[in-house]
Parts: C-alpha cells; sequence; structure tokens
C-alpha cells in the first residue's frame, strides 16, 4: 500500500521522457515486494530503484567500480547503502 506518491521534477513538454515517481509506501514488506519484482521490468521502459540520498549516491559511485571488479574475481560482494561487503 502507497502512503503517498509524487513525481519528482516538472513535466518538461520537449523531453519524450516519462516524469519518475518517488513512492512511500506504509509497510516496509510492501516496498521490499515491489523491489524484487523490479527484475521482471527488464527489456522494458520501466525500473525500480531505491531513492538515496546525495551523499549516499557519491559513494556508491565510487564503490560501483570496486564492486564490478570484485564479482569479475569470483568473490561474493554486496553493495548495501554507502557499505561495500566482499566475501563476508
Amino acid at each position: 500500500m502507497f502512503e503517498h506518491v509524487h513525481p519528482i521534477r516538472k513535466s518538461n513538454s520537449n523531453n519524450s521522457k516519462p516524469r519518475p515517481l518517488i513512492a512511500k509506501f506504509t509497510f516496509h514488506n510492501d516496498k521490499e515486494f515491489v523491489l524484487g519484482q523490479a527484475k521482471n521490468l527488464h527489456g522494458t521502459n520501466f525500473a525500480v530503484a531505491r531513492d538515496f540520498p546525495k551523499e549516499i549516491v557519491e559513494k556508491r559511485k565510487l564503490l560501483v567500480p570496486i564492486l564490478k571488479d570484485a564479482k569479475k574475481s569470483g568473490h561474493d560482494a554486496n553493495l548495501v547503502y554507502d557499505k561495500l561487503y566482499i566475501n563476508r
């Protein structure tokens, strides 16, 4: 169940992309279910992602290349919010 849903920016008539939405869920399990089902949208024009604060987004940008290298090397690596876990 949604508690609140709103677009994150004003519509631009020159932009053919749909406006992104922010959804606040009433229950944590509903949010986890939606995030888990996001893989079913592969190959469509839709996507689902978590909305992180700017500080965490910047940290994640630095950690993603390390995550990819670790996975290529055969390590079990996960990125959780702004922390990278390798072989934990």
